[in-house]
């Protein structure tokens, strides 16, 4: 709880989304970013082993809100990625919104039931979620691999993320009920379109047109680090100041489709990149804002998991980690992939390597791979 005065004092802004490619990919460069920028705030005894493990440390920060969805198991987690906080809001306005978040249960069965009541029988978790990757971390810190620190602590840093991005926190999400335009239904908890509501228009098309200049801006430092252990209060913490943020959004999205004339998907698709520009003129900073705010608790659930499981060093986290051997890899097919994953590699992939024997399987062929279900490594690039 020491963690929440801290955390509260920087207000403001969104997210969205970073670097080039397929648009699944797109909607999570925000946690792309926090994924790299929130190790620089890691006590040094394990940011090294985070470090190291850069690339991997940000894949699994993206995996709940991309691979995941292609789980069937994974997929009833949908609702781990927002949390209607305000669904007692008498008006839209932020001081209303306020009020209803701070009367919202903290207990989750509570909350469950204020759902029912308003006929919302899906509402999100967000908060609990959290605390729920916290609880993971510290289980892998005790006795898992490093592999498995690496794995849980980036599916904590996408949730991390997504409560310090404001219209994860709102029934106001899609923009519809505040008069801001929606051009067509999203689908999932990232959505496939970059144009369709306001949260996705922000989500996918700016950050991830911006995702370089927000990334080098995005500052975050040893100094900084306050480790928490109470995951779901500081994530409630989080949630409500994200959600003082969103009226400014939701303004800013009015505005700039107003101002170019944009009326339908065909012209907001046409004029994207004219809108993009005239948003990050008026939300850049609080993009910005949010970013380091989920930078700053990334780190600070990291560092509270290490210390509520002992402090355990790197090298002996590092003595634990038992790899497959190389024969038994190279025995099983042409292809590897986990059971905890959708996922199928090379044998000889890093992120192969990686795979406990126990869930470890074997594919003969790319083509017997993508019957099951999985898709290609982009790292190894798997050919059939």
């Amino acid at each position: 709880m020491n963690r929440i005065p801290t955390i509260i004092g920087l207000c403001f802004c969104l997210p969205l989304v970073v670097s080039a490619g397929e648009r699944s990919n797109e909607a999570q460069a925000a946690h792309r970013i926090v994924a790299f920028e929130s190790t620089d705030a890691l006590p040094a005894d394990i940011a090294s082993m985070f470090r190291l493990r850069s690339e991997e440390f940000a894949h699994f920060a993206t995996e709940p809100g991309h691979d995941w969805t292609r789980d069937a198991k994974m997929r009833k987690r949908v609702r781990w990625h927002d949390i209607q906080i305000d669904i007692e809001s008498e008006n839209q306005s932020t001081a209303a919104r306020i009020e209803a978040a701070l009367r919202f249960p903290r207990d989750k069965r509570l909350a469950g039931i204020l759902y029912r009541k308003h006929a919302l029988h899906t509402g999100g978790t967000l908060p609990w979620a959290v605390e729920a990757c916290f609880d993971q971390l510290v289980k892998a810190f005790r006795s898992g691999s490093e592999t498995d620190i690496i794995k849980s602590a980036g599916h904590l840093a996408h949730f991390a993320t997504d409560a310090a991005l404001p219209l994860r926190t709102t029934t106001g999400a899609t923009g519809k009920s505040n008069g801001n335009a929606v051009f067509s239904i999203s689908r999932g908890p990232h959505g496939p379109s970059s144009l369709a509501t306001v949260r996705a228009r922000f989500e996918v098309g700016l950050i991830a047109t911006r995702s370089t200049e927000y990334a080098q801006a995005v500052h975050v430092e040893v100094s900084d680090y306050e480790p928490v252990t109470d995951a779901a209060a500081v994530a409630f913490a989080v949630v409500l100041d994200s959600l003082k943020s969103a009226e400014p959004i939701l303004e800013a999205d009015r505005e700039t489709l107003l101002e170019l004339e944009i009326t339908n998907r065909r012209e907001m698709k046409q004029r994207q990149a004219e809108y993009v520009d005239a948003v990050h003129a008026r939300c850049g900073p609080l993009v910005v804002e949010r970013l380091t705010m989920a930078s700053r608790l990334t780190a600070d659930l990291i560092g509270g998991a290490w210390e509520a499981a002992g402090l355990p060093t790197v090298a002996g986290i590092r003595a634990r980690t038992t790899e497959p051997s190389a024969a038994k890899r190279t025995a099983g097919g042409r292809f590897v992939g986990s059971r905890r994953s959708v996922v199928f590699h090379v044998p000889s992939c890093r992120f192969a390597k990686q795979i406990s024997d126990d869930n470890l399987m074997y594919f003969e062929s790319a083509v017997t791979a993508r019957r099951e279900g999985r898709r290609a490594c982009r790292l190894c690039d798997p050919q059939p």
